[in-house]
């Protein structure tokens, strides 16, 4: 293939191995994220027209970093298996059109897996790789949240519900609030500054907030409900101005938007049992765990001031535990059976397509966007 490595505008003014020359405006479409582990769908066009796949050979360089094989839509599908910059190579007629393209990791997680009897926190990048686990003590540790290089999570090792914190790659871990009473359910803030969490002494649980290190912690809105109601899974808007969180102050479990402050904004969904709230990328949305009178957990999607559509309906089988990840997908927790489970994403304008995440074996739960340092 003598002209492999020519610029597209050497290749479109010189023509290729036969001298044919590519049509002006001849190029290689593509469209999907690319990302290793992805889907990227490849198609050549001409002087406006797509070439039918039949005519056109496909190659990827350097060999090995992708695989190619036929889209049931025409073109091409191609399937990267690692990261950098991957050369695609379409040839139709003698003539020969190069494009290309930086692939990059894609997306990680956190999240707790229960193996042998016992829960540790590992991460794991959306295809699969990068697995590695985070903690090994012998005490349960669930419901990460991550900021800012830190992951902050419930655990028993000091022989009640603490919230303690690790680095993103594992190593020493470090308390940050501890005490004899119930604490649960951490979120931190985008900047990892502020922290809320639930906390219960004698009286029903209530959703409090502290700085990112434990200190300063307060009930976040005692106008919210009443001293026998329940608060619970908070979860900070992109922006750090608005926590969503759920309460029974209704009846019901219900969401709300609270301010830092605790000053009640919105009331989200007061029509079904709701909880697990998580907020889309540009905070104009709410995903959340659902469950309607007499059905499964299903998730919803909610637009602040507006209506809520359904995303998942599977019959007999619940999907909850839902994270918005930057690029828009949600990552969330498929259960199959009593004591079986999968992590999965779906991107909400099309979700009756899911990915399944491949994991070590054990029962995960509770994933978490992890934000690079």
């Amino acid at each position: 293939m003598r002209c492999l490595g020519l610029g597209l505008a050497a290749l479109l003014s010189l023509g290729c191995s036969d001298g044919v020359t590519a049509p002006p405006g001849t190029r290689v479409e593509v469209s999907g994220r690319l990302e290793r582990g992805g889907v990227i769908v490849l198609h050549l066009i001409a002087g406006g027209d797509t070439v039918p796949p039949g005519a056109i050979t496909w190659e990827a360089f350097p060999s090995g970093v992708a695989t190619l094989r036929p889209d049931t839509l025409g073109g091409a599908l191609l399937l990267p298996v690692a990261t950098g910059t991957i050369t695609v190579v379409a040839q139709a007629n003698g003539a020969v059109v190069e494009r290309a393209l930086a692939i990059a990791p894609p997306p990680s997680i956190v999240f707790a897996l229960l193996t042998n009897g016992n829960r540790d926190l590992w991460r794991v990048a959306l295809d699969g790789r990068d697995t590695a686990r985070l903690t090994t003590d012998p005490a349960d540790d669930r419901l990460p949240t991550a900021a800012a290089g830190r992951i902050v999570f419930v655990s028993t090792r000091n022989g009640a519900s603490g919230l303690f914190a690790v680095g993103y790659q594992g190593g020493a871990v470090t308390p940050v609030l501890t005490s004899s009473a119930f604490l649960d359910q951490p979120a931190l803030s985008p900047t990892g500054g502020r922290l809320a969490f639930v906390y219960a002494d004698s009286g029903a649980p209530k959703v409090w907030v502290a700085n990112g290190n434990g200190s300063g912690a307060r009930w976040l809105a005692p106008s919210l409900g009443f001293l026998g109601s329940v608060e619970g899974w908070p979860a900070w808007s992109p922006d750090g101005t608005r926590l969503a969180l759920m309460s029974t102050a209704p009846g019901p479990s219900s969401l709300f938007v609270v301010d830092p402050s605790g000053t009640v904004l919105d009331t989200l969904v007061d029509t079904m049992t709701a909880f697990q709230p998580a907020w889309s990328p540009d905070g104009g949305r709410v995903v959340f765990a659902g469950a309607p009178t007499g059905q499964n957990t299903s998730l919803f999607v909610v637009s602040i001031g507006g209506s809520t559509a359904r995303l998942t309906n599977r019959a007999g089988h619940d999907d909850s535990d839902p994270t918005w990840l930057p690029d828009g997908r949600i990552v969330y927790l498929a259960s199959l059976t009593d004591s079986t489970a999968e992590l999965r994403w779906l991107d909400p304008t099309v979700p009756g397509v899911t990915v399944t995440i491949p994991l070590p074996p054990g029962l995960p739960s509770s994933p978490r966007y992890l934000p690079p340092t």
